[in-house]
């Protein structure tokens, strides 16, 4: 999020903005505030007795119900040693649920979960853990990064990069519906904020 307050403050100063750069300044405070409070969530778990050192595990990147789809059943599904990290299993837990959430399946995120609790209870720590995951607009992150670092580059795209943006922010919208469901059932009263009933853009 460092690299998003820099240019944040990059646009902020310039004396003509495009629309993209007027979309990013109204909707940051609030994408910031997202990130922070999430942030602070994992740093307070993280103090936690409730997660201890046998916790870890190895974990996708970025875990999706595509992570091992194969469109050719007899193509060797080989994974990169770089396509995995050491972490708690709220980061595979989380980010599979950030998939199905994004592509509006909220009945395909809830029946991997409930599924997954079949052979293991998820303690309290652990859905803070999740919900930190959940919380982070890691899309929000990437769209704002990719716009900005390629400004250079493809001018003659900035109309197509506004309407993306504006498609994405509308997906979020639904994405965090489905996220405050998902955790306002799990951590009903660390999830009683406005984060998760509105768009609280500043």
């Amino acid at each position: 999020m460092g690299q998003v307050e820099s240019w944040h403050q990059q646009v902020d100063a310039r004396r003509q903005k495009n629309d993209f750069d007027r979309e990013f300044l109204y909707t940051f405070p609030y994408y910031l505030g997202r990130a922070e409070t999430a942030m602070q969530w994992l740093v307070e778990e993280g103090r936690e007795p409730l997660l201890q050192s046998y916790d870890g595990s190895i974990n996708h990147t970025r875990f999706s119900n595509r992570s091992w789809f194969a469109t050719n059943e007899r193509t060797t599904q080989v994974k990169l040693p770089l396509e995995f990290v050491y972490d708690h299993p709220a980061r595979d837990l989380g980010e599979r649920l950030r998939a199905e959430y994004r592509e509006g399946r909220f009945e395909d995120g809830y029946s991997f979960i409930s599924e997954y609790q079949n052979g293991r209870t998820l303690s309290q720590g652990t859905w803070s853990l999740i919900g930190a995951r959940l919380l982070l607009p890691l899309t929000y992150i990437e769209t704002i990064e990719n716009h900005y670092m390629n400004e250079g580059t493809h001018a003659e795209n900035r109309s197509a990069d506004i309407t993306n943006f504006e498609r994405e922010l509308a997906q979020e919208e639904r994405y965090l519906r489905y996220t405050a469901q998902c955790l306002m059932e799990h951590l009903p009263s660390t999830t009683a904020g406005s984060w998760f009933t509105r768009r609280n853009f500043a």
